[in-house]
């Protein structure tokens, strides 16, 4: 907190007095707190300051004040509902079992504590006494053995096999029935089959074409391949077009030993794409 006092001034002052002066107090703060008791506070300044053995101010700047004294709310711890009525029994005798749960009946709040960790269903034993002579007792479903797995309904290409069991005993007496399937499958060959390799067949030639020229031409002809080849069975060897001259030398054709021409072949064309994707193809240029 800081305070004023008033001094003695020099003695060369001038004749004009000036008391010091305060400004207005400012606006209460808030308070600290909101409960329990705070404090607040609140500030004033001096806007004219004493001159010529004027008077100083006397006093305090700044004042502080308690606040919020009423007492905060008690806080609530976590507390567990009580435990419900234990559940029905599921054995009339020979021991059973019987389940009873709680909740949170209320959650901390205003600083108190949370629950600690705990059950909200517990189980206990129920009917533990002998059952007599005349009371059934319970019995619960039994499947028979599995069967031995059935031949495979297939010898390649993805075949079948299957096995299967019965219920031996139904459940009485309120027992747990059977769970499951009567018949089980999988699958028992996945080798690929095998297929007869076959040939690769040319099919018949097609007919000469004409001669390209009345002297020294040439004339061709082609063939396709009728059946392709299968499972690395063999190829079609050979030539899929032909070439022959025509003509050369008729009568009706000059002689131009001198300054003649032969024929001349272009050269090969790529290869075309392969007629199959595995186990032997073809392809032509």
């Amino acid at each position: 907190m800081r305070r004023t006092n008033q001094c003695t001034p020099p003695s060369t002052c001038t004749s004009d007095q000036q008391d010091c002066e305060f400004s207005p107090w400012s606006v209460w703060s808030d308070c600290t707190r909101s409960c329990g008791g705070g404090q607040r506070y609140n500030t004033r300044s001096i806007t004219t300051d004493a001159a010529a053995n004027g008077i100083g101010c006397q006093g305090s700047k700044e004042a502080v004040a308690s606040c919020n004294t009423h007492p905060c709310q008690v806080a609530l711890d976590c507390e567990y509902a009580d435990w419900s009525p234990w559940g029905a029994c599921t054995q009339s005798c020979d021991g059973g079992q019987q389940v009873r749960s709680r909740s949170i009946a209320r959650y901390a709040s205003r600083g108190g504590r949370p629950c600690s960790p705990d059950v909200l269903e517990e189980m206990g034993t129920c009917n533990t006494h002998p059952c007599s002579a005349g009371t059934p007792q319970r019995v619960d479903c039994t499947w028979t053995l599995w069967s031995e797995w059935a031949a495979c309904s297939a010898t390649c290409g993805g075949g079948l096999s299957s096995r299967s069991h019965g219920v031996m005993m139904e459940a009485i007496n309120g027992g747990r029935p059977c769970e499951g399937v009567f018949k089980d499958i999988r699958n028992c060959t996945d080798m690929p089959c095998e297929v007869d390799a076959r040939d690769c067949q040319w099919a018949q030639w097609n007919s000469w074409s004409t001669c390209s020229k009345s002297c020294s031409g040439h004339q061709t002809r082609t063939r396709e391949i009728g059946v392709q080849a299968l499972n690395l069975g063999k190829l079609c060897q050979g030539p899929a077009q032909e070439m022959r001259s025509c003509l050369n030398g008729d009568s009706g054709c000059e002689d131009v030993a001198s300054g003649s021409v032969d024929c001349q072949l272009s050269p090969w064309t790529q290869w075309s794409v392969c007629s199959q994707s595995c186990s032997g193809g073809q392809r032509e240029t």
